[in-house]
């Protein structure tokens, strides 16, 4: 009889250990839910902000601010639901090769986020330290073209080559 008992306790801790686990996952999957939004509508206000205003335009940061929005949209929409999914169903359902594509994007997405970030230090770094003259001069739309264009190249060798 104290088996039966003891077994008929584990069995009602364990059931009610599941039921809280579903509600955990259904908080933890609603709670990401509104991460990713968030993250997928910030990012496409500031690109439009900056797209539809011609004084934004002019600003030479905000075409280094344009670029990471994107590459942290892309996070949102292409990296993070897939996250989430395998964060809740403790497994990954998608297959192996989209296993390594996921992740390869992933590497891809943050890292190209990384340079951005240090392409805008370097930017408002210059801007500050440099004598307003120095910078025009160094920073001109090639240069920004070039550094735009290494914040995407370098994570792409980073991630997809072995």
């Amino acid at each position: 009889p104290k088996a039966v008992l003891s077994n008929r306790k584990l069995s009602m801790v364990l059931s009610s250990n599941e039921g809280f686990r579903s509600v955990e996952k259904v908080v933890l999957l609603t709670f990401l839910a509104v991460v990713i939004l968030m993250a997928i509508l910030g990012n496409l206000l500031v690109m439009v902000a900056v797209c539809r205003d011609r004084q934004l335009r002019k600003i030479k940061t905000n075409y280094f601010i344009v670029s990471l929005a994107f590459a942290d949209l892309l996070v949102s929409v292409l990296v993070m639901p897939f996250g989430a999914i395998e964060l809740v169903q403790d497994i990954w359902a998608y297959g192996e090769m989209f296993c390594l594509v996921r992740t390869s994007l992933d590497v891809l997405l943050t890292t190209a986020s990384i340079f951005h970030l240090c392409c805008i230090s370097l930017d408002r770094y210059y801007a500050i330290c440099c004598q307003p003259l120095v910078y025009r001069n160094k920073m001109t739309p090639l240069r920004i073209a070039l550094m735009l264009g290494g914040c995407w190249v370098l994570p792409m060798f980073i991630s997809f080559l072995p």
